[in-house]
């Protein structure tokens, strides 16, 4: 009887490592999961997608002259939620002429908010939902799909969603609509779905071109490789591929009228 319990034990076992070994499939669970781990694993890949650059957030103190409200109730919303303390009043003189500005300071909260000189709103990203995979294709030794997702905020900051923070930050609205699309070149690497490498994307890139000039002889473009051929006709390096919908990035996003040092 315990020789058959104990065989009996060794079976389940051993389905039970056979299941943790079995390859990923593809599917939208597996490449869900795959790009989670890669936005964890790597918080800078997308941060500009998640951090606001309206204004120098680089500093630990912000000056801003008293005549610039909007500036001030950004401000003001900064230190209601603990990023910033102050203001204090400063008065310079310069020559005959004063200059009264409002000087906010950085608390220990807000530097870990910050990034060089933006300002982080979340956590990072995660994925809402797999919109649509291709399906695997080999690419030399590798298996490979284009995946697209579509990606929301992990843990935003409450602040963010009041009605002020989005009346004054627009990007802000678009943030929290959870609209963001991009896509991924994954590849399956010891049965695991990870980000694709620099060699399979070569390789795949030659493929996708003999693939374009096949089909223009053929007039026959679709599948996998058309698709690559198409997004690497813009030339990117990068295994992420595609942009968000809002334009949370330098230059774009709104910024406030004043100058802010």
């Amino acid at each position: 009887m315990m020789l058959t319990a104990g065989l009996v034990g060794l079976v389940i076992l051993g389905a039970g490592l056979a299941f943790l070994l079995a390859p990923e499939r593809a599917s939208n669970e597996s490449f869900g999961k795959a790009i989670d781990r890669l936005l964890l694993a790597d918080p800078n890949l997308l941060r500009e997608q998640y951090c606001l650059q309206n204004m120098n957030y680089r500093e630990d103190t912000v000056l801003i002259s008293t005549a610039d409200r909007r500036t001030q109730s950004w401000m003001a919303l900064l230190t209601e939620a603990g990023l910033y303390s102050g203001p204090e009043t400063i008065t310079t003189q310069h020559g005959f002429f004063t200059q009264t500005r409002l000087r906010f300071s950085k608390t220990e909260a807000g530097r870990k908010a910050t990034h060089n000189n933006a300002l982080c709103i979340a956590d990072g990203l995660e994925v809402a939902e797999v919109l649509h995979f291709t399906p695997p294709q080999q690419v030399g030794q590798t298996e490979v799909s284009l995946v697209t997702v579509r990606l929301a905020l992990r843990n935003p900051m409450p602040w963010t969603k009041t009605a002020q923070a989005r009346q004054l930050e627009r990007t802000l609205e678009n943030a929290h609509s959870e609209s963001a699309r991009n896509e991924f070149i994954l590849m399956r690497q010891d049965g695991k779905w990870v980000q694709a490498n620099q060699s399979t994307l070569a390789q795949a890139r030659t493929q996708a071109r003999e693939q374009e000039q096949k089909s223009e002889r053929t007039q026959e473009g679709a599948g996998f490789f058309a698709n690559l051929a198409a997004l690497f006709g813009f030339g990117p390096s990068n295994p992420i591929l595609g942009v968000w919908s809002f334009e949370m990035i330098p230059g774009v996003s709104s910024r406030f009228p004043e100058s802010v040092t």
